[in-house]
């Protein structure tokens, strides 16, 4: 057989792809910068794309496994990284795929079983970030607490977490996560948390780097939701319990209930099979609230978008409100942002 590989174009339209990963029980990776396709006499018999610096929706016809074609398509994609700047990669892939990747030099960063495996390749990586944590521990206590948030925007809610941790630990690290596909960008969630927690003097503020997964990078195996959020969750817990938690010498974690968000319920219970297993305790608190509603930054959002503003300040720390209106240029961004999220979808 005459095997080639070519760029995909457009592969989000192109049936034979789609048809691949159904076969492979994957579902089309969200916006892909690139794709390559692996093809017999024309017919594609594997794919894979790349999507900043993840490599996603691997994929090989089951009447061509056995030979090594994962292997050439994985080569073919760290090529195409590298032309565009990119010397570090990563992937979540099913466990099974874990020996095909080491063998061409992915290093295992963590399995979160038995749903996948986190690998990465190139330079830097798990070990400099890992570094670094130990780093900034090095005179903290043992015996932290641990917070993850997104912050989209620093609401109240955030706060009482923060602040009720604050009250029972000697230091809270509080970890962001990075990925900008939140409609406030990463370097303004910095900043509104560091400014919402400025007055408790044992928190500390880190970025997730790669290393807190979010959806974008969490590879959509599971075409129903709920194994979605149970295969992402239980690799967020893998790598919290494994090595972030270790490194900060996290002992106890804290998270705020979602009573209206089923995906929040499954992430929740992840922490709570996942985490006391490995000596981390997880303190639920129930959600603040303001005249009987949960506090989300959701809701926050959909009053900026509409113009509620007075509703909106109701849910905020005054940092977060003063940013708002002393940064009007940006600010009208962010809100452009969340109605072209929330805009109905039109043919």
């Amino acid at each position: 057989c005459m095997l080639q590989l070519s760029p995909l174009y457009r592969a989000a339209e192109d049936p034979s792809v789609l048809q691949l990963l159904r076969t492979g029980g994957l579902s089309f990776p969200r916006g892909p910068d690139a794709g390559i396709g692996l093809y017999d006499n024309g017919t594609l018999v594997g794919c894979g794309f790349l999507k900043g610096s993840m490599l996603q929706g691997l994929a090989i016809h089951p009447s061509y496994h056995g030979q090594n074609l994962s292997a050439r398509l994985v080569s073919a994609l760290i090529q195409e990284a590298a032309c565009r700047g990119i010397l570090h990669l990563n992937v979540i892939t099913k466990p099974e795929m874990s020996p095909i990747l080491e063998h061409i030099g992915f290093r295992k960063v963590v399995d979160a079983l038995p749903y996948s495996t986190f690998l990465e390749f190139g330079p830097g990586g798990i070990s400099v970030f890992l570094d670094e944590l130990n780093r900034k521990a090095s005179n903290a206590p043992e015996n932290c607490a641990g917070i993850v948030i997104n912050g989209n925007p620093f609401t109240l809610g955030h706060r009482y977490l923060i602040e009720t941790a604050s009250r029972k630990a000697p230091l809270v690290w509080v970890i962001v996560v990075e990925e900008n596909i939140s409609e406030f960008p990463f370097p303004v969630r910095m900043q509104l948390l560091q400014e919402g927690t400025a007055d408790l003097p044992n928190i500390r503020i880190l970025s997730g780097s790669e290393y807190v997964i979010s959806q974008l990078t969490f590879p959509a195996y599971f075409t129903r939701e709920e194994l979605f959020c149970q295969a992402e969750s239980t690799m967020e817990a893998a790598i919290f319990s494994q090595l972030i938690a270790p490194a900060l010498h996290i002992t106890c974690r804290y998270i705020g209930s979602e009573p209206t968000s089923a995906s929040t319920a499954i992430y929740n219970r992840a922490l709570l099979k996942a985490l006391p297993s490995r000596g981390i305790q997880v303190e639920e608190l129930p959600r603040k609230n303001l005249n009987g509603i949960p506090i989300s930054a959701s809701v926050v959002r959909s009053h900026l978008a509409a113009g509620r503003w007075e509703h909106a300040r109701d849910l905020l720390p005054e940092s977060t409100w003063h940013w708002l209106r002393s940064h009007p240029a940006e600010t009208e961004q962010i809100l452009q942002r969340i109605r072209k999220k929330n805009a109905p979808i039109t043919s």
